[in-house]
């Protein structure tokens, strides 16, 4: 079974099987239909969609753009497309892995390790001329399995607040630099950063090609930045989402342990006005 990536080949040769579920997760932030028009016009053949802010997000509530949706609403979506521990998942995006891997961690998160990252995502696939459709596959038999998050691996702003006072946390920000830097802001109403925060941007993670760079390039890059393994660690980003794509590449290189999010991250932080912020 597949637990953190898979290649086109690998999936091509598995696409016709039952217990194999496909999600496309293509979602833009500033164009907040892109993805799903994009899905009905054509996707990877036997793909389901899944929407960041109707199915992987409660927007409704505070905490960020993107609060985890509560355990109830998590699990109508997974027993709506018939998924159980046994099943294979599989997601992709068309964003270096951007959306789909808040998926993959969520479902890592309630215990469902096999789940993995389209490596190349949409355009891998369609570089290659393996199968497209408009089709949209059948509906799959309905299950009513439980699930529950695990609260150990996911940090609220007040424990960021108390581990950065203890300086107790090495607190990793997975957006692109600009906006990091306070430089450029096109989706928050604040620019900058949490001080005492390191950068390390999520597309870092990925080769000119377009594929997750080799395990030795990644165990390189994040032992410089987790260089101390008695603070703990924790990724954040714009909203919780491609904070994702970097404990992906963490767990890929199967070295570095557990590590946290900070679900809320930077969206989340600037909802009180007292919390300082940071720039360049």
């Amino acid at each position: 079974m597949f637990s953190y990536i898979i290649s086109p080949e690998n999936l091509l040769r598995n696409l016709e099987k039952e217990d194999w579920v496909i999600f496309d997760c293509r979602f833009n932030l500033l164009k907040k239909s892109e993805g799903e028009d994009l899905y009905k016009e054509l996707h990877i053949k036997n793909s389901y969609y899944i929407n960041l802010e109707r199915d992987l997000s409660d927007c409704g509530k505070d905490g960020g753009r993107h609060p985890l949706p509560n355990i109830e609403q998590f699990m109508e979506v997974l027993n709506r497309y018939g998924v159980d521990k046994k099943t294979q998942i599989v997601l992709y995006d068309d964003n270096k892995g951007a959306i789909c891997s808040r998926f993959w961690w969520m479902l890592k998160n309630v215990g469902h390790i096999n789940a993995c990252v389209l490596d190349g995502g949409y355009s891998a696939w369609k570089g290659l001329s393996y199968p497209l459709t408009s089709n949209i596959p059948p509906k799959r038999k309905k299950l009513n399995n439980s699930y529950s998050y695990n609260n150990e691996e996911i940090c609220t702003t007040e424990e960021i607040k108390k581990l950065l006072d203890e300086n107790k946390i090495i607190l990793v920000d997975a957006r692109e630099e600009n906006r990091y830097l306070g430089k450029e802001e096109k989706i928050d109403k604040k620019s900058g950063h949490i001080p005492g925060s390191i950068n390390s941007p999520y597309a870092a993670n990925i080769n000119e090609k377009g594929f997750f760079k080799s395990n030795e390039e990644l165990i390189k890059k994040f032992e410089i930045l987790l260089n101390d393994s008695s603070k703990e660690i924790v990724h954040m980003c714009g909203s919780g989402v491609t904070a994702c794509h970097n404990l992906l590449a963490v767990d890929l290189t199967q070295k570095f342990g557990v590590q946290k999010i900070y679900i809320g991250s930077w969206s989340a932080w600037i909802e009180d006005e007292n919390n300082e912020v940071g720039s360049g």
